[in-house]
C-alpha cells in the first residue's frame, strides 16, 4: 500500500491506498501509526475518501486513548451522512464515558440503541445509558431506561438482573419502598435467577419483610445452601410450603452441606406420609449414589424395582442402578440390570438406551453372541446405531455376511452411525486418510444446473445478481459501509439480519449466497445456503451439489491445503474441523474465549506460538487466518502423531484435551477399537464434536475428494 501511494501520488488510487494503510495499522493494533499516516493527509483527500478517513482517525485516536481528540472526528463522520449512526453513537458514548461526561455518554448510548441493532444490542446499550445516568445522579432517567429494557427483554434471568438494578436505582434515589418492591418482584417471579439471591440479600440488609420459602429458593438456586437451610426450616415450620416440594428442597440442601443422614431423614418423613409414592425412595437413591454410598443406593433402587414393579418408577430405578454399576465397572451386573429393565418394560423411555448399553457391556466383555442378539431387530430413531453395533459384534464372531447385512441396514439411515456403516462397507479405514489433492476448482456446471432447476422450481428466472429489494435494504447498506471502513467483523451482524429478513425468499437467498461467497464471507454464505435448503424439497435434486458447496465451503483453501499437508493432516479433515469449530467465521469467539477459524484458546495459542517460534504474537492474531490456520493445523497434527494417525482420537484430544483422549483410549495407542473409543467419550460436547466432524468429512470427501 505504501508503494502504491508513492507510485500513484496525487491520484484517487493513492488516496485509497492511504485508507488501506490506516485500516491495516488499526487491524494490527497500532493506532498511533494509523493516526500518524492520516493526520498529514486529511485536508488533501477528496470525498468520499476524506469522509472515511474521518471515521478512521476517530478510531485511531480512541484506540490510542485520546478520547477528547477522537470526538470531533466521529461527529464529522456522522454529519457527513452515514447508515451507521448507531455505531458512531456507541463509539461516542465510550469516549464521553472515558472523559467522565456521563450525561452525554447516556445520550449517545440511547441513540445507539436503534431498531437496526439486534434486540440483544438494544437492551445492552440501554443498560449502558442507565449506568451513566446513575453516575450522573439522574435516577429518574436511569429508571426510564431500565423500564424500556423490561418492555423489550424476554429472557427471565436478564429481566431479573434489570429489576435488581432498577431496585438499586430507586434506593440511590431515596425511594426504599419502591426499591424493595422491585426486589420482591424478583423473588416472586424469578426465584431461580442469580439476581434472586442478590435481592434477598438487599431485602435483609434493609430489614424488609421476606417470604421464607422465596428466600430459600433464591439461595438454593445460587448454591448458597447454608443460607437456604434456615429459611427452608422456617417455611416448613410455618406451613408456607407443602412437604412436597419443601422437604425435597431441604433434603437436597442438607446433602449439599454434607449431612446425608439428615437428608435421608427428611425423605423418610415424605415416605411415611405417602407410602405409595416411589419418588422419595428414588431421591434417596440419587443422594446416596452422589455421596458414594453405592451399596446403599443399589439396595434402595432394588427396593423400588420390587415394591413398584411394572411402574415407570421401577424402570427408572433399574436404569439408575445400571448406571451406578457401570460407573463402578461392574459390567456384567450392569448389563443384567439393563436387561431387566428391557424385559420388564420394553416401552419404558429408558428401554432403548438400556438395550444399547447392555449390548455394549456384553461386547466389552467379549460376549459377542449375546450383544449381537440383543441388538438385532432394532427399529426407530436408534436403528442405525444398533444395526452398526450388531454388525461389529457379528464381525467379531466371523459371520461377515451377516455383519455386512447389518451394516447395509444401518447405512440406510442418516447421521454418524449410518456414515460409519458406509465406511465399513467400503472396506478399511478411510476417515481422515485422503491421499490426493482436493479438487476445489470448478463447480460452474453444478451452479448452472442449480440455476436452471431453481428457476423451474420457483417459476421465475434465478440470477446471482442481487435483487433491488436486497440492495435497498438498510442492513445491506450498513454491511457495505462497514466493509468500506475496514470493519468486516462488524459487518457480520447486518449480513445475518439480512439473511433472516429474506429467509422465505428463495431467489433472494440464492443471490445473497452467491454474493457473500464472492465477497469472502463464507460463514454468511453458508448460512444463506442453510436457509435456502429449508425451502427446498428433502432428498436429492439438481441443485443439491451447488447448495452443498455453498454450505460446506472450501474457503481459505490457499492456506488450509498447504498447512494441512505440511503437518501431516488430511486437508479435507482440516476443512471439516474449521466448519465445525467456527463455521468459517474468522472472527468467531466461543464462551471459553476460543478464537478464530480453528478456535484456539489464548493459553494454547501462546504455547503454540512459542513452540513454532512465531514472534511477535498477539492474542488478536488468532483472528487472522494466516495465524489461526497454521496453529490449528499444527496442533491437530500433534494429536495425530500422538495417536499414530488415527483421526477420531486426535479430534477428541483437540476438543476435549489430550489427557482425556488418552483416558478414553484407556492408554492404548494406537486405539484398538475406534468404535468403542467413541462410545467411551463421556463429554457429550466432545462426542458430538467428533461425530459431527466425521459426518462433515464425508460431505467434503464427496464434494472435493472424488
Amino acid at each position: 500500500y505504501q508503494q502504491a501511494r508513492e507510485r500513484y501520488a496525487g491520484t484517487a488510487s493513492a488516496d485509497q491506498a492511504l485508507i488501506y494503510v490506516a485500516q491495516t495499522y488499526l487491524a494490527l493494533g497500532r493506532p498511533l501509526s494509523a493516526t500518524a499516516v492520516l493526520s498529514p493527509s486529511l485536508g488533501q483527500l477528496d470525498q468520499p475518501m476524506r469522509h472515511q478517513a474521518m471515521f478512521l482517525q476517530g478510531e485511531a485516536l480512541r484506540g490510542a486513548g485520546s478520547y477528547l481528540l477522537a470526538v470531533p472526528f466521529y461527529q464529522a463522520y456522522r454529519q457527513g451522512g452515514t447508515e451507521l449512526e448507531d455505531l458512531v453513537a456507541e463509539r461516542l458514548g465510550w469516549c464521553y464515558r472515558a472523559l467522565g461526561l456521563h450525561e452525554l455518554a447516556a445520550e449517545e448510548f440511547t441513540r445507539a440503541a436503534s431498531a437496526y441493532r439486534p434486540l440483544s444490542d438494544q437492551v445492552w446499550l440501554l443498560a449502558e445509558a442507565a449506568d451513566d445516568l446513575r453516575r450522573q445522579g439522574d435516577y429518574a432517567q436511569a429508571a426510564a431506561r431500565y423500564e424500556r429494557i423490561l418492555s423489550l427483554a424476554r429472557i427471565s434471568w436478564y429481566r431479573a438482573s434489570i429489576l435488581y438494578r432498577l431496585g438499586e436505582t430507586a434506593q440511590e434515589a431515596g425511594q426504599p419502598q419502591q426499591a424493595q418492591a422491585h426486589w420482591q418482584e424478583i423473588l416472586a417471579s424469578y426465584p431461580d435467577s442469580a439476581a434472586a439471591a442478590w435481592a434477598a440479600d438487599a431485602l435483609q440488609a434493609a430489614q424488609a419483610p421476606l417470604d421464607a420459602y422465596q428466600a430459600a429458593q433464591a439461595y438454593r438456586a445460587a448454591g448458597r445452601h447454608g443460607e437456604a437451610l434456615p429459611w427452608l426450616q422456617q417455611a416448613l415450620a410455618e406451613g408456607l410450603v407443602p412437604d412436597d416440594p419443601g422437604r425435597y428442597a431441604l433434603a437436597d440442601s442438607l446433602a449439599a452441606l454434607g449431612d446425608l443422614e439428615g437428608a435421608l431423614a427428611e425423605l423418610d418423613i415424605l415416605r411415611q406420609g405417602e407410602p405409595d409414592d416411589p419418588e422419595p425412595l428414588l431421591e434417596q437413591g440419587r443422594l446416596l449414589g452422589g455421596a458414594g454410598s453405592i451399596a446403599r443406593a443399589l439396595e434402595t433402587y432394588e427396593g423400588v424395582a420390587q415394591q413398584f414393579a411394572g411402574s415407570s418408577a421401577a424402570g427408572e430405578a433399574l436404569w439408575r442402578a445400571g448406571q451406578l454399576l457401570e460407573q463402578q465397572e461392574h459390567r456384567g451386573e450392569a448389563a443384567e440390570t439393563y436387561r431387566r429393565l428391557l424385559q420388564s418394560q420394553p416401552e419404558h423411555p429408558r428401554a432403548g438406551e438400556a438395550r444399547f448399553r447392555a449390548g455394549l457391556l456384553y461386547y466389552q466383555g467379549l460376549r459377542f453372541e449375546e450383544a449381537a442378539s440383543l441388538w438385532s431387530g432394532a427399529a426407530g430413531a436408534d436403528e442405525s446405531r444398533l444395526a452398526l453395533w450388531q454388525g461389529l459384534a457379528l464381525r467379531k464372531l466371523g459371520r461377515l455376511d451377516e455383519a455386512e447385512a447389518a451394516w447395509q441396514a444401518a447405512a440406510e439411515g442418516q447421521g454418524y452411525y449410518a456414515d460409519r456403516a458406509r465406511e465399513l462397507l467400503a472396506g478399511g479405514l478411510q476417515f481422515g486418510r485422503f491421499q490426493g489433492r482436493p479438487t476445489l476448482e470448478g463447480g460452474g456446471e453444478a451452479e448452472e444446473r442449480a440455476r436452471e432447476w431453481l428457476s423451474q422450481h420457483w417459476g421465475r428466472p434465478i440470477s446471482s445478481t442481487l435483487p433491488q429489494a436486497v440492495l435497498d435494504d438498510p442492513q445491506f447498506q450498513r454491511a457495505q459501509e462497514l466493509c468500506q471502513l475496514g470493519l468486516p467483523d462488524e459487518a457480520g451482524q447486518p449480513w445475518s439480519l439480512l439473511i433472516e429478513r429474506f429467509r422465505y425468499d428463495g431467489p433472494a437467498l440464492y443471490a445473497l449466497g452467491s454474493y457473500l461467497r464472492g465477497q469472502h464471507f463464507p460463514a454468511h454464505a453458508a448460512r444463506a445456503g442453510d436457509q435456502l435448503g429449508k425451502l427446498l424439497p428433502a432428498g436429492e435434486h439438481p441443485a443439491e451439489t451447488w447448495l452443498l458447496r455453498l454450505r460446506y465451503p472450501s474457503a481459505y483453501a490457499h492456506l488450509i491445503v498447504p498447512e494441512a499437508q505440511a503437518n501431516g493432516v488430511d486437508p479435507l479433515l482440516l476443512f471439516s474441523l474449521v466448519r465445525r469449530e467456527s463455521y468459517f467465521d474468522r472472527y468467531a469467539t466461543s464462551w471459553a474465549d476460543a478464537r478464530g477459524l480453528t478456535q484456539v484458546i489464548p493459553s494454547t495459542g501462546e504455547w503454540i506460538a512459542e513452540r513454532l517460534g512465531w514472534a511477535p504474537f498477539r492474542l488478536e492474531d488468532l483472528y487472522r487466518p494466516m495465524v489461526s490456520l497454521p496453529f490449528g493445523a499444527w496442533y491437530l497434527g500433534e494429536q495425530l502423531d500422538t495417536f499414530e494417525g488415527q483421526a477420531l482420537p486426535a479430534l477428541a484430544a483437540y476438543n476435549g484435551g489430550p489427557g482425556n483422549a488418552l483416558r478414553w483410549a484407556e492408554d492404548e495407542v494406537p486405539v484398538g477399537d475406534l468404535d468403542l473409543f467413541v462410545e467411551r467419550v463421556d463429554f457429550s460436547e466432545t462426542r458430538g464434536y467428533i461425530q459431527g466432524i466425521y459426518q462433515d468429512y464425508w460431505v467434503y470427501r464427496r464434494l472435493y475428494g472424488e
